[in-house]
């Protein structure tokens, strides 16, 4: 059979390309030969980027025969059964030594169908953790920086509270259009990444000295209607006092934070991420114990729509070789 017709893959994007195809007689005897082919293909993979940057992927899929197991066994060669070609990616690094000690490549036999029929199958897969530097210099570095400067709000007088509002809407803005430019470097998903997280954080903290000018003026109003014979200096000597209280309680938040997170990422990387056991919990689509019965029937017969195999050759080609 030219092509792939005999074996179908899962998560193909388009049709492989045959490289290299020829067979050799293994078994004089009784007919049994092995068929070597190489191919070049195009897979699609669901990445899971709720840790994003700090995301582990697992880029996997299946090989799956489709005639049964007593005419087609796959089988994996030990020799490079944990050998990936590809060391580095511009934006991932491969695990070796989870490739090592789990395996890129798994042979073995699917449960039967709704025919009661095994087919042989072959697992990939391969472990890949982001390089997050790129994300943490370009956007959570100048992050930082921007609501870093913006301590510089506080030193404005609370009686220029014109100034001071000019000041944070100018923030505000500048983080808004920095957000607009990093758009495109942000995955489009459906749910929230750490990296969302953080800057819907930084959003908020920069707003809040804008809600502590409120929260001073309301304060103002109410300690003039308790106490009228006060004095303006002592209203302004407390708003002095609470608006530094809050300056060194958000100085002392954003930087304390950011130090303990930079010794994070400098000492203990690996905190950052889902153990491995965690991600193949719940990214592996293939798991070892079983291959449900539909999903091959699937496989199968939307394979065979484009391939279309005629079991009386298959049968009649099984008995000659029976026979020899």
């Amino acid at each position: 059979r030219g092509g792939s017709s005999i074996v179908t893959f899962s998560k193909l994007m388009e049709e492989p390309t045959v490289l290299n195809d020829f067979q050799r007689l293994s078994n004089g005897e009784t007919g049994e030969t092995v068929l070597f082919r190489k191919l070049r293909a195009d897979f699609k993979e669901n990445m899971e980027l709720e840790h994003f940057p700090f995301d582990r992927q697992l880029l996997q899929f299946t090989i799956t025969a489709s005639v049964p197991v007593s005419m087609l066994k796959l089988e994996v060669d030990e020799k490079v059964k944990s050998v990936c070609r590809v060391e580095d990616l511009p934006e991932y690094k491969v695990n070796e030594d989870e490739n090592e000690a789990v395996g890129i490549l798994k042979e073995k036999t699917i449960a039967p169908n709704v025919n009661n029929k095994q087919y042989s199958q072959v697992k990939v897969m391969v472990h890949l953790q982001r390089k997050p530097q790129k994300y943490m210099v370009n956007i959570v570095f100048m992050v930082y920086m921007l609501v870093f400067a913006s301590c510089s709000s506080f030193v404005i007088p609370l009686e220029k509270t014109g100034d001071r509002i000019a000041s944070i809407i100018t923030f505000i803005l500048t983080i808004m259009a920095l957000k607009y430019v990093i758009n495109d470097e942000l995955p489009g998903k459906d749910y929230q990444t750490w990296l969302d997280y953080y800057l819907l954080i930084s959003y908020v903290l920069l707003t809040l000295p804008a809600l502590e000018l409120l929260a001073l003026q309301v304060l103002h109003v109410l300690w003039r209607s308790i106490d009228p014979d006060e004095s303006l200096d002592v209203i302004s000597a407390k708003h002095e006092g609470l608006d530094l209280a809050f300056a060194i309680v958000f100085f002392s938040f954003w930087n304390g934070s950011h130090l303990v997170l930079w010794l994070t990422y400098k000492f203990c990387p690996e905190c950052f991420y889902h153990s491995w056991d965690k991600v193949r919990a719940t990214q592996d689509h293939y798991p070892d114990q079983s291959v449900r019965a539909e999903e091959t029937t699937r496989l199968c017969s939307s394979f065979c729509e484009y391939f279309p195999i005629d079991q009386s050759e298959l049968d009649s080609s099984a008995s000659e070789s029976t026979s020899d």
